[in-house]
């Protein structure tokens, strides 16, 4: 046979030869000074200055509407929106691997609050509910928590579902 043999004489299989990884190009000087002289002006930024800076990358409970799949058994009871409370939630990104149930649309989903135009970019395509299969289960992942202090009824649906609904894997099963 043409395939290699193991030596009988150790003890474990030896693993194969890791491909060495591609050069990364370095930076170049001027980038590098550019980078250091951005680093240095965050480190002394004035302490009045540093909630503004903050402030941009917040969502301070903006009240935000979602488009929602209403044939999936998550989004049962909606009528195709559902409208939420954004507080400074991580960002998914949609899923190829499962299912996106409710998403932020392209663009003019701030319903009210305090939204920055950088933030509305980086949250426009994104989930919001998504399900994906592991294993012999579902993982049903929130981007915000959907009954954050029993205060915003209009997501309290979208949980319930999840805990009732969240294993149902047959399109075709009627609820």
């Amino acid at each position: 046979s043409s395939l290699p043999t193991q030596s009988r004489t150790s003890a474990a299989p030896r693993p194969p030869a890791a491909a060495a990884p591609p050069a990364a190009e370095k930076p170049s000087d001027k980038d590098r000074a550019e980078q250091a002289a951005k680093e240095l002006e965050r480190k002394l930024l004035p302490w009045s200055k540093k909630e503004a800076e903050e402030r941009k990358e917040e969502i301070p409970g903006t009240i935000m509407r979602l488009n929602l799949d209403n044939s999936h058994p998550l989004g049962f009871g909606y009528a195709g929106q559902a409208d939420i409370l954004n507080r400074t939630s991580p960002i998914l990104e949609l899923t190829a691997k499962g299912d996106n149930v409710a998403y932020y649309p392209k663009e003019n989903f701030k319903l009210s609050g305090y939204l920055t135009e950088e933030n509305a970019r980086k949250l426009s395509n994104t989930a919001y509910l998504v399900r994906e299969q592991l294993g012999r289960g579902f993982v049903i992942l929130y981007a915000d928590s959907p009954i954050f202090r029993g205060f915003w009824d209009g997501t309290v649906r979208l949980f319930m579902n999840s805990v009732f609904f969240g294993n149902i894997d047959n399109p075709y099963l009627r609820y």
